[in-house]
């Protein structure tokens, strides 16, 4: 549903999974292979959204790893917008 076409329906499940505190569930969404890009970005949203410890150790962790220079920006846009808000 995060990478549903219909914005609301994408807006919708971002909203319950920072509502739910679903840190796994969109860590899952980033590290699965096959997740579409659209997932991908609102995965990143709810993440931005949850100003836990938990979140932000999980998008330095993914950080580290990461060798694509796109999936790189878009982790450090996410641990910006953490501090940021």
């Amino acid at each position: 549903m995060l990478g549903d076409a219909d914005a609301v329906v994408a807006h919708t499940a971002v909203k319950a999974i920072v509502r739910l505190n679903g840190t796994e569930s969109a860590f899952g969404v980033l590290d699965r292979k096959g997740s579409t890009p659209a997932a991908v970005t609102g995965a990143l949203h709810a993440l931005q959204e949850m100003h836990s410890k938990e979140s932000v150790q999980g998008l330095l962790v993914r950080l580290n790893r990461e060798t694509d220079e796109l999936r790189q920006k878009q982790l450090l846009t996410a641990l910006a917008r953490v501090q940021l808000t």
